[in-house]
């Protein structure tokens, strides 16, 4: 019938066509009316005819196309374009890039890259964008036209390239590179060799960038998404560090760093931030889809057909496109079929998946099971092992699935699912087609015990631990939560004793909180996520798990683990800035350790620790007789006979000796003891030695840049806060970090002429909280002032009103609050700064903090004077502050 259809429309079209010719030809001619019906017969022919048939030339193409047998392409051996398609970002191997379909109206996007690479080299560039828009295309299309266009603007030869993948579990480490640049410097990196030895390295890439000088490099780092906690931070702090030092540094070398991500990250985010420097990659509009859609369609399957009304359902997603595409090679769907198909079904990636692994066979969907449940990439190998597979099969299933995008395989030849791929979990499937409850729990198990066999003894870095991680999820994902928790437990001691990194486990921490642990293992996890709250600042949070973990243990008249989460919870009462409720239960702990030290050892560590929080507290109110005499008695404490001699209490002694004997040191330089304080440094550097411990070292160099800043050296502060910041970064030291950037902020805002850009990127890279730490918030108000510019979209006055009102609030909760009086006086000299106000509250709130200190602190008193000194400069009229340096002036500094 579709036969006959066409060749009536045939005729019919032909013969129109040539009557109309005839009647056209003979219009006007003067003989022509005899043949008045031959013209009139032709015209409506041709009118008529010309459209039939070329509506029966089309329904007769797409009836011979639908009944075209429909001829499957087995997976791994499609056409030339569909084996180089990318299911998602990134490049899978054996990727084709001649096979790319062509794309379109991404001008202005390639345009801002290229012209941020060519014109304004140096400096971090995020391009960011949803799954499936093509950020890591459009990044490579860019780089690969850059060489000729970096020679057009130049003249001279293009930028060194290199690129780093954050995948699932291989982070990017600064030190790789700093060592691609290190490569490029060639002679010059040599003769630094002994000095690069003894440089941090965040020191070493300073000296990298300016050595390099006009050198242009580019570095890609793809899927930052990955570096990155659910606040948008990096886990990497010193990674963060190293890229606010080239976002800020910019203007003195070529490397520009590209973040090519689907989150933004919040750092780095240095002081002049230009919007075009954050380039988001959004979906094609409807008609540019259309035209990738026919890019794609090479072969007229009928793609723009399928899924081409259905943009917004697929938000314009070149991934969701693609996988359409594949399922159009399946024998029995064609276009109409799967564009009915998709105006039915909710959620469009699962159906498509779904449609894609029915196609992959019993053994395709086996391997894509295995490889979800290790979770991190894997050889080919451990798929085998895993799935008791003979490995030829096994093979040319995992080449297949990376051939076709669903699998993606790493440059050392592992197998992994690609980022964000859910659609592939065994998760994700129809109920009916996942393994029942005791099957799926035997099948990550074994995984699990797989992957254990990968654990690295001695990690070099946390990348090494990715096994350890997998094997964690595996057991979650298992529902044997007593066994995660075990390996959870042994990843802490991991972490926590080498990088001080135990936060890394909150996220599991947290959800094993919601699953059926035993009442011992329930109530550390509660204390252990009290910990980790405490150490981000969020009392909140830890004051919660505290106290729930508390509870657990008064239910069960445990009174040892009682006094070691009291001890904690006034730990937290400390850093948190409430030093009476800190007393309390430092207390309430020592009377504890009295009562069962007989029956438990370990309660000498706990009672030694307790000494010294009470220590602070006496610090805190300006009692220093009292808190040295303290602090006295918790070092001498591991002398005791009664002290445990294990390998645990031994470490524990030597490592908070050394902090206590530092500590110790600044008391006594703020008193202006010099030689006591040299004694207790000298004493403090040999117990930091016999630790071995990296806290350790980094608390002894920022005690060390304390001293030297009330001292006045403010070189030497700066060298030893560098060490201690660099540690505090590596380390990931949440309590660090802070007092090495303010001695770093004080250091370059006092020295000669001071460095206030350095000063302002060291004390902006702390996230700003209105109720944070107090020298924080008045060396952000006096760099504001410096700088005459806000901080964060807040000016000086602001901030400096914040830093009131905290002082005020901290004071009525605590009237003896010494620190909290002279920061309210630091805060008020920056509000009256410009005006003819009174200076008499700023006066009498020194002079109370004066009176209240029970020995006079004379290096202290300095240490403010230049402060103000320095705040003073910051005023309309010189010498307005001057009334209230004179206070700070009575006593001479004995540095």
């Amino acid at each position: 019938m579709v036969r006959g259809v066409w060749f009536a429309g045939f005729v019919v079209t032909v013969v129109g066509l040539t009557f109309l010719a005839v009647w056209w030809q003979d219009e006007n001619r003067a003989n022509a009316k005899p043949l008045g019906w031959l013209e009139l017969f032709s015209w409506i022919s041709g009118t008529l005819g010309l459209p039939v048939g070329i509506i029966a030339l089309v329904v007769g193409w797409r009836g011979a196309r639908k009944a075209r047998s429909p001829v499957r392409v087995p997976l791994g051996r499609r056409r030339r374009v569909s084996a180089g398609r990318v299911i998602g970002e990134g490049v899978p191997a054996g990727r084709d890039e001649a096979a790319q379909p062509k794309w379109h109206n991404r001008d202005k996007e390639r345009g801002r890259l290229m012209q941020k690479l060519v014109k304004e080299p140096g400096d971090v560039v995020v391009v960011h964008g949803d799954r499936g828009v093509g950020k890591s295309r459009l990044v490579a299309e860019v780089l690969k036209a850059l060489p000729e266009k970096w020679r057009k603007a130049h003249d001279e030869a293009g930028p060194e390239i290199s690129t780093y993948r954050a995948g699932p579990d291989a982070l990017p480490l600064l030190d790789s590179l700093i060592a691609d640049l290190g490569k490029l410097l060639g002679e010059q990196a040599e003769a630094r060799e002994a000095l690069d030895l003894r440089a941090t390295s965040l020191d070493r890439l300073k000296a990298g960038l300016e050595a390099l000088g006009t050198t242009p490099v580019v570095i890609v780092i793809e899927q930052v998404e990955h570096l990155l906690d659910p606040a948008g931070e990096f886990h990497d702090a010193e990674l963060a560090e190293a890229l606010d030092i080239i976002a800020t540094d910019a203007s003195s070398h070529r490397v520009t760093v590209l973040l090519v991500t689907r989150v933004v990250p919040r750092t780095p985010i240095p002081r002049t931030r230009p919007a075009s420097h954050a380039l988001r990659v959004g979906p094609l509009s409807s008609w540019h889809f259309g035209k990738y859609l026919n890019e794609i369609d090479k072969d007229r399957r009928g793609l723009k057909r399928a899924v081409g009304r259905h943009r917004g359902r697929l938000r314009g997603d070149l991934r969701l496109a693609e996988l359409a595409y594949q399922v159009l090679d399946l024998p029995e769907w064609d276009a109409r079929k799967l564009g009915a198909a998709l105006r039915e079904t909710a959620n469009v990636s699962q159906f498509l998946a779904g449609l894609l692994l029915e196609s992959v066979g019993p053994l395709g969907r086996r391997v894509l099971e295995a490889l979800d449940a290790f979770g991190t990439p894997v050889d080919a190998a451990d798929v085998c092992e895993l799935l008791q597979k003979p490995p030829d099969k096994v093979g040319a299933a995992l080449k297949a699935l990376a051939d076709a995008g669903i699998v993606w395989r790493t440059a050392a030849g592992q197998y992994h699912l690609p980022p964000g791929s859910d659609d592939w979990s065994i998760d994700t499937r129809p109920q009916a087609e996942r393994p029942d409850a005791a099957g799926r729990s035997k099948f990550f198990r074994e995984a699990a015990a797989q992957l254990k066999t990968h654990f690295v003894k001695s990690p070099a870095t946390i990348a090494d631990l990715r096994y350890d991680f997998a094997e964690l999820r595996a057991y979650m994902r298992a529902g044997r939560f007593t066994w995660a928790y075990d390996s959870l437990q042994t990843l802490d001691k991991t972490l926590r004793d080498r990088w001080n990194a135990a936060v890394l486990l909150l996220d599991q921490r947290e959800a094993l909180r919601k699953q059926p642990l035993d009442e011992d293992d329930a109530r550390a996890n509660e204390n252990a996520l009290g910990d980790l709250y405490a150490s981000r600042g969020d009392f909140e949070q830890a004051a919660r798990a505290y106290g729930d973990a508390l509870a657990r243990a008064e239910q069960q008249g445990d009174l040892y683990h009682r006094t070691l989460i009291r001890a904690n919870l006034a730990g937290a009462y400390w850093w948190n800035g409430n030093a009476q409720h800190a007393r309390i239960y430092y207390e309430l702990v020592l009377d504890d350790c009295e009562k069962l030290a007989r029956e438990h050892d370990g309660l000498a560590m706990v009672c030694m620790g307790a000494l010294e929080g009470l220590a602070n507290c006496e610090h805190f109110w300006g009692r220093y007789d009292p808190a040295l005499e303290l602090a006295g008695k918790a070092l001498r404490r591991p002398d005791d006979p009664r002290y445990p001699g294990t390998d645990e209490a031994r470490d524990f002694a030597t490592g908070r000796s050394s902090v206590l004997a530092m500590r110790m040191a600044r008391w006594n330089t703020e008193l202006g003891r010099r030689k006591e304080a040299d004694e207790l440094v000298a004493l403090a550097g040999r117990k930091q030695e016999e630790s071995g411990q990296e806290w350790t070292r980094t608390a002894y160099h920022n005690g060390l840049a304390e001293i030297w800043l009330l001292r006045g050296d403010y070189e030497q502060a700066r060298i030893e806060a560098d060490k201690a910041l660099e540690l505090a970064l590596r380390y990931g030291d949440p309590t660090a970090l802070p007092r090495a950037r303010t001695v770093l902020c004080a250091a370059h805002l006092l020295k000669g002429r001071g460095d206030r850009d350095e000063a302002a990127r060291q004390i902006r890279a702390l996230r700003y909280r209105p109720d944070g730490a107090l020298v924080v918030q008045a060396l952000r108000g006096l760099v504001a002032l410096a700088l005459g510019e806000p901080d964060g979209g807040r000016d000086a006055s602001q901030i400096f009103e914040d830093l009131r009102d905290e002082t005020a609030r901290r004071l009525r909760d605590d009237p003896q609050d010494v620190m909290a009086l002279d920061y309210q006086g630091f805060a008020l000299c920056g509000l009256l700064l410009n005006t003819d106000a009174p200076l008499k509250d700023a006066i009498g709130a020194f002079e109370q903090a004066r009176a209240r200190a029970t020995l006079p602190t004379p290096n202290l008193d300095t240490h403010f004077r230049r402060l103000l000194e320095r705040l003073d400069r910051c005023a309309g009229r010189p010498g307005r502050l001057r009334p209230v340096i004179e206070i700070l002036s009575a006593a001479q500094p004995l540095v």
